[in-house]
Parts: C-alpha cells; structure tokens; sequence
C-alpha cells in the first residue's frame, strides 16, 4: 500500500514549490568520470566469457547507492548475447523461505524466458520443493536349515 505525503512548501511569493528526488534506479551506463564501473563490467564480462568450464560465483560488496545494481546491468549488455542474467532480491525475500523463494523465482524466469520448457519444469519445481525423500528397501530371502528330529 501507498501513501502519498505532502511535503510541498511555500516560496516568497506564496507559490507551491514541490521538492524533486533523485531517481535510485540503476541505469545500466557508467557516468563516473573515470568510467571505473565500464572498466570492471568489461574485465569482469571478458572472464565469465572465457572460463566457461569453471563454475562462477562473484560477489560485489558496497553500502546502498555505490552502485553495484548499475555494474550488474553494465556487464548484462556486455552478456546478452551469450548469457542469461536472473537477479534475485534476498532482501525483498528476507522473510519468506530462502530456497523456496529463490527456486521459484528462477524456475519462473528460466520458464518465461523459453530458457527451459515451462511443462517440465513446472513438475520439477513441485520435486524439488517438497519435503518427501525416496527410500529404497530391498529385501533378502534367507534360508534356514531345519531338522526334524521327531523321525
């Protein structure tokens, strides 16, 4: 739910002014003077593109604002013609079940991307979700000796 609140104030001349608050939504472009974000996009997509047998996990660590969400959209142009990029929000998630959200989110990026087939995936993702195991039990016939000792 949203609520509007009105922080409009008065100038001299008894005119509403109505502050402006910058946008903190990414751009995807790099607009710091020493272009250090289109650097680091660039040598960061070069090894994603070239390792391809190794698996990847590469964290970016920053206060809020320092701009990590615009470095992930600068290396995603760099990769959108070989790579798919799912982002997940773990602190829009922070009270829901880690797995569980996480799994459905990128089934369901995976499925509207045609990335995987939507009718497989949906029961896998049910498999995956549940809480059931498979046991297998085998079972031995023994033999056993018995001598009848009334004969």
């Amino acid at each position: 739910m949203r609520t509007e609140v009105d922080i409009s104030t008065k100038n001299k001349e008894n005119e509403e002014i109505k502050p402006s608050f910058i946008d903190s939504s990414p751009l995807g472009i790099d607009l710091l003077e020493g272009r250090s974000q289109e650097q680091i996009a660039e040598s960061l997509s070069r090894l994603i593109r070239t390792n391809k047998t190794e698996n990847k996990l590469i964290g970016l660590d920053g206060a809020w604002g320092s701009g990590k969400s615009n470095l992930v959209m600068i290396i995603e142009s760099k990769l959108e013609d070989t790579h798919h990029v799912f982002y997940y929000d773990a602190w829009g998630h922070q009270e829901d079940l880690q797995r569980r959200a996480i799994l459905e989110e990128l089934t369901a990026d995976l499925c509207d991307n045609r990335i995987v087939d939507p009718k497989i995936w949906h029961d896998k993702l049910k498999d995956l979700l549940s809480r059931k195991r498979e046991t297998l039990t085998k079972t031995i016939p023994r033999l056993s000796c018995t001598t009848n000792l009334l004969s």
